[in-house]
């Protein structure tokens, strides 16, 4: 990706204030044995995104985002991966400004693999944190749930699920609870979509996890342009919401699959980890 490109993005938008912001989160994959329990959303929004990956903690990501009855947004972040605050919390420094829809669409077109994906959000009532020999009832959070659609229009068995965690920092510190050192419990197993076959995010990561997350990109997540008819390579695949619903037939994702936890509470002690692969080439991999 030439370096004349991504000055061209932001010159554009010279005037545009950029958003800056600390990122914490914590990422888990999940197979998904109830897609239609999608519907019962809070809120969902539809994106399309490319990234390009710099370096090993960088990337930049262009993306349009569009939501019933509002205007598409198109935008451009960078993110810088800090490294983990705590175990499965990675921390980022992320940056974003207003591009315009030619801009998008000219990295869109010039990356190998982009994303096409529903996001899903559903509301936390009350979560517990402890730490400090101390516990905390926490309101106002929520799950972010990613489904994605292939080069093939098939829609993904497994999900993305990103749980933000950076604006509980002020509760911790007036409860007395050090941000580097708590414990968080997530009933992921309770969504209505029945998550299962958990693979947690963290900056240790396995080879095998690795290996299965990139499967799991590569078979379910990603939109590889020169798979696509030339038409669709310059446009883009047809710009239509994914659609809640079942699954197509498994896919080789599904082989050797690890056992199931407990649906009832998936807690971010000891889980497995993983290492999201890159979009734009075939990581953090795409995101959020």
């Amino acid at each position: 990706m030439s370096f004349k490109l991504l000055a061209m993005a932001f010159e554009k938008e010279a005037q545009e204030v950029v958003k800056k912001e600390r990122e914490q989160e914590i990422t888990i994959y999940a197979r998904m044995k109830n897609p239609a329990g999608l519907a019962q959303a809070n809120d969902t929004e539809q994106h399309i995104q490319a990234e390009v990956k710099i370096s090993p903690t960088r990337r930049l990501r262009v993306r349009k985002t569009s939501i019933n009855g509002q205007a598409n947004e198109y935008t451009l972040t960078t993110k810088v991966n800090l490294g983990g605050s705590s175990e499965n919390v990675r921390t980022f420094d992320e940056r974003t400004a207003k591009i315009s829809e030619e801009v998008f669409s000219m990295i869109r077109r010039t990356v190998e693999s982009y994303q096409k994906k529903a996001r899903y959000i559903f509301n936390v009532e009350k979560m517990t944190v402890t730490g400090n020999n101390q516990s905390l009832d926490i309101e106002g959070m929520k799950f972010e749930v990613d489904v994605y659609t292939n080069s093939n229009g098939s829609q993904s068995e497994w999900c993305k699920i990103d749980f933000e965690i950076q604006g509980m920092e002020e509760k911790f510190k007036a409860a007395g609870i050090d941000v580097q050192d708590f414990n968080i419990s997530l009933n992921i197993g309770s969504l209505p979509f029945k998550p299962t076959d958990f693979i947690f995010m963290s900056d240790d990561t396995s080879e095998e996890d690795k290996a299965k997350v990139k499967q799991i990109y590569d078979e379910q997540f990603l939109i590889f342009n020169d798979r696509l008819p030339q038409e669709q390579q310059e446009n883009g695949v047809e710009d239509k919401p994914v659609e809640t619903g079942e699954t197509t037939e498994q896919t080789q994702t599904d082989k050797g699959a690890k056992p199931e936890q407990s649906e009832q509470e998936s807690s971010t002690e000891n889980p497995e980890e993983a290492t999201e692969p890159q979009t734009g080439t075939a990581e953090d991999t795409q995101e959020q």
